[in-house]
């Protein structure tokens, strides 16, 4: 396909709406509705200067659709692949004589992750995330607070360690990444620092296999350590995947051996099983949820859009714990026998996915041998800004402890804030209050006038734009009106005659507005933006056929000689006919 076609937003193509033909038409209706169109646009019909270039456009446009539609090899690859797969057929010069062999082809290219380019070309070939985390031990000011009259002692925070990381991911090529990552400790008591270095190398084989081979050294005042590990996936079946890790340290002259086996066991819920060999010998079982983001049509109001009626107390709980990301971890080892769950759920907007889009509180619980520990956060997750916000409180053997997040592009700072080295859930529970009445000012007194100045200014640019698109759509339905003018005059007069079907009145737009006009009504003509509506009887009566019009456009706006003139996108847009 080259042409007029290719200068088109792929999305607003739709081949068989140009033909005004349905997607199950005969050749035979085809090549008729393609005659029909032809007698009206060619060219050579067409004196006026300005006509001429409207009709080779539009005869540019009929003629490259009947170009894949006729063809039943063009016609099942726009099918399934749509225009992407015939520009795809046409870039790569693929000769159109077995369907199975292009098939296999689209097939073998979205396995190596490509489409109609070359290469799978990424956003940006070097990506670099940081992170920082400064603990923090604020027990002195948890003192002062809690007797003032005796005065601060010292300073009312202090600075116990700072890790600062970094890592560079490398795209090579389209199959092989390269990793370095960079970590400096530092503990402010000690005076200590230790640091590490790695490097790792990973090559995708096919969309089944993958190998990595990392080499990390650590170094610190009293000794240093390198470490290597292999690893190798390979996806089993299409919902088993497997994968083995070697890890040998140099230093201990130990190997460690971890085989793990992952299984979808539905498209919601997901398990691990891990066997760890060596001197760190053990087992780990994970078990995962996550939402269902088709979300059922239920609403968070608790109302069924499908089914136009009020949900039961059932369907409210399962709804409620089919959008949670509920997660548990169990690992029996020398080193670490315990159990871990978390539960995430999503507030506000992305209830339905688990706070992956917005807002979340998650309560986390941990135990084992001599430990415990117990963590209520939340957070939000900005998509528009690519930032991520959260805190929490944990309580654990080792006391209570206060920990914000901040991410953003990628880079992350956290501080965890030590208020006491005691188990006190008295404090736990104060600092949670706190940080709950934080979020809600700041979630209504700052997140949501922004984000309601942001909508409206977003709408407003969206009417500006739709304007200008609307303006240039009506002045192409108008100029393809009078290349119809002929064939509509004809077609009134045949129908006349026989006594068949003469459209009288037609009005097309917003589906409000449709439903408020009458056939009596004055003409909107100049008035159809403000209105909402424009008159397309003439458009309609050029499809008349023996008494008939066949409609079966998705959007009556692909009608030739009709345009859109509603004012927003997802408006709902409706037909009336007399």
């Amino acid at each position: 396909m080259s042409g007029v076609l290719d200068e088109e937003d792929e999305s607003n193509i739709k081949l068989y709406d140009i033909l005004n033909v349905s997607k199950d038409a005969t050749e035979e209706q085809i090549k008729a509705s393609y005659r029909r169109l032809c007698q009206t646009y060619h060219p050579d019909k067409h004196t006026d200067s300005e006509k001429k270039d409207v009709a080779t456009r539009n005869f540019t446009r009929v003629k490259e659709a009947y170009e894949v539609l006729s063809d039943p090899l063009k016609r099942r690859v726009y099918d399934e692949y749509g225009v992407e797969g015939i520009r795809t057929v046409a870039a790569e010069g693929l000769e159109l004589s077995v369907w199975e062999d292009i098939q296999s082809r689209f097939q073998q290219n979205a396995a190596n992750g490509t489409s109609n380019q070359k290469t799978n070309e990424k956003d940006s070939l070097l990506t670099v995330h940081n992170q920082v985390k400064v603990s923090t031990d604020g027990t002195g000011l948890v003192s002062f607070l809690e007797d003032v009259d005796a005065g601060l002692e010292g300073n009312p925070f202090i600075i116990t360690q700072m890790t600062l990381s970094s890592n560079l991911t490398a795209y090579v090529t389209n199959l092989d990444i390269l990793a370095a990552s960079y970590n400096i400790t530092t503990r402010g008591v000690s005076r200590s620092a230790s640091s590490s270095f790695s490097i790792t190398g990973r090559r995708t084989f096919d969309a089944d296999t993958f190998a990595e081979v990392s080499y990390i050294y650590g170094a610190s005042r009293k000794r240093s350590s390198s470490t290597i590990t292999a690893k190798l996936w390979r996806k089993l079946t299409a919902t088993t995947s497997s994968m083995l890790e070697a890890t040998y340290d140099s230093n201990q002259d130990l190997l460690n051996l971890v085989l793990s086996m992952v299984r979808q066991l539905s498209d919601r819920w997901m398990s691990q099983l891990a066997w760890v060999t060596g001197a760190q010998h053990g087992v780990m079982w994970t078990i995962r949820h996550s939402p269902a983001h088709e979300g059922g049509g239920l609403v968070d109001g608790g109302f069924d859009e499908k089914e136009d009626r009020r949900i039961s107390l059932r369907e409210r709980l399962v709804m409620f714990f089919s959008t949670m990301i509920f997660n548990t971890t169990c690992r029996l080892g020398s080193f670490d026998t315990s159990l871990s769950v978390s539960i995430q759920k999503g507030l506000g907007s992305s209830w339905q996915d688990g706070g992956i889009s917005g807002g979340f509180a998650k309560l986390r619980a941990k135990a084992g041998i001599g430990m415990w520990d117990l963590e209520f956060s939340g957070g939000r997750n900005i998509i528009d800004w690519n930032t991520s916000l959260g805190a929490g409180v944990s309580l654990s053997v080792q006391g209570v402890t206060l920990r914000l997040k901040i991410g953003r592009g990628g880079h992350k700072i956290s501080i965890p804030v030590l208020l006491s080295s005691e188990t006190r859930p008295g404090l736990a529970t104060v600092a949670l209050s706190m940080l709950v009445g934080v979020a809600a000012f700041v979630q209504y007194q700052i997140v949501n006038p922004i984000q309601m100045a942001q909508l409206l200014e977003a709408k407003e640019e969206a009417r500006r734009t739709r304007k200008v698109a609307m303006e240039r759509s009506q002045s192409d339905a108008e100029a393809s009106l009078e290349l119809m003018t002929v064939a509509i005059e004809r077609s009134r007069e045949q129908e006349e005659e026989a006594m068949g079907l003469v459209i009288t009145r037609a009005l097309f737009g917003s589906a409000e507005a449709v439903k408020k006009a009458t056939v009596e009504m004055e003409s909107v003509k100049g008035r159809e933006i403000e209105l909402e509506l424009v008159e397309c009887a003439d458009a309609l009566q050029y499809l008349v056929q023996e008494s008939k019009v066949l409609l079966y456009t998705s959007s009556k706006s692909s009608i030739q000689g009709v345009w859109d003139p509603t004012a927003l996108e997802d408006d709902e847009r409706a037909l009336a006919v007399w």
